[in-house]
């Protein structure tokens, strides 16, 4: 079977976009609704689908991630979004996992296998310990085979073993549609954020995308001074920004457009005594419900862009 997989929209930092559900090209199943709600510690995504024909379809179904490779001093471990949850009318549902292992063009996915490697999580490399532990089951390897995975380029060196493959991951499901009836899918995760401390003079310019008016920028203004009151000058003017990526165009290959949706941004639960702001670049209404939930709402929506969410603390 083949999926459309969306390119990565990696930042500078370390945010990944992953995005909603999708499949090929389907005209016969609209989007009657999506429900949308980000946070800094998680995505999570309704979706209301409906049969227009009088006969059921049944077709797969696919969360695709975009690729990813091993970076040994990421802030936040691995990038293959391993708490994937999946509901269908409020019952969960088990899914397939594949996960490619790619080199210069070059599939490694059953040399890897064959070596006892699991390929999404680098040998399940240990990225929780500081430094990080590496790889047990690359460090399981003979000298023979270690040296040839060298030699293919798979790995660094000898010394280091850092593995050098891009991963190529998706989730996926075979999925029926009845006909003539909504059908409400359900996913989340937790996403992998970007993490930065900028100047509050050039957050317009580090992040042009935020859509940042000059309303906003006072406010953020008064957030780094509360920041500079508490540490006594310390943070020379500057603002924790946070933001996470989402693939608003998979919803593309659905019948379009989507005829309800709605976004909800809300800053974390736990913020410690800390201020929020949050601001995006969005083509429908939005709404503040208070300076850390804002609401963007459109109907009839085709996305022609994905979406980036920043959430700004002193």
């Amino acid at each position: 079977m083949t999926f459309i997989v969306p390119a990565c929209a990696d930042d500078t930092a370390v945010a990944v976009a992953a995005g909603g559900i999708q499949l090929r090209k389907e005209a016969r199943i609209s989007m009657d609704k999506e429900r949308l709600t980000i946070t800094p510690d998680k995505v999570s995504v309704d979706f209301w689908f409906r049969n227009e024909t009088d006969k059921a379809i049944t077709t797969e179904v696919a969360f695709p991630i975009p690729p990813y490779r091993f970076d040994w001093d990421s802030i936040n471990g691995s990038h293959d979004f391993a708490d994937f949850k999946l509901w269908v009318d409020g019952q969960p549902i088990s899914y397939e996992t594949d996960a490619q292992a790619k080199l210069n063009g070059k599939d490694y996915t059953d040399l890897l296998r064959s070596l006892g490697i699991d390929v999404a999580t680098f040998g399940e490399y240990d990225w929780k310990k500081d430094p990080p532990d590496g790889s047990p089951q690359v460090s399981k390897l003979s000298p023979l085979d270690k040296a040839h995975l060298v030699q293919l380029g798979l790995l660094d060196n000898l010394d280091n073993a850092f593995p050098q493959w891009t991963v190529i991951k998706m989730y996926y499901w075979r999925q029926t549609f009845p006909p003539g009836k909504l059908l409400h899918i359900r996913h989340e995760y937790t996403p992998v954020v970007g993490l930065e401390q900028v100047q509050v003079d050039n957050i317009a310019k580090r992040f042009p995308d935020s859509c940042i008016d000059s309303s906003l920028q006072q406010k953020l203004g008064s957030l780094a001074a509360k920041d500079l009151q508490r540490t006594n000058g310390g943070s020379n003017n500057y603002i924790g920004a946070t933001w996470v990526k989402y693939i608003l165009t998979t919803a593309n290959t659905w019948k379009t457009p989507i005829k309800d949706f709605q976004l909800d941004a809300e800053t974390p639960a736990q913020t410690d005594g800390h201020s929020w702001l949050i601001s995006f670049c969005g083509n429908g209404k939005i709404q503040a419900m208070s300076s850390g939930h804002l609401v963007m709402s459109k109907t009839n929506f085709t996305p022609s862009r994905n979406l980036t969410v920043y959430f700004f603390m002193d």
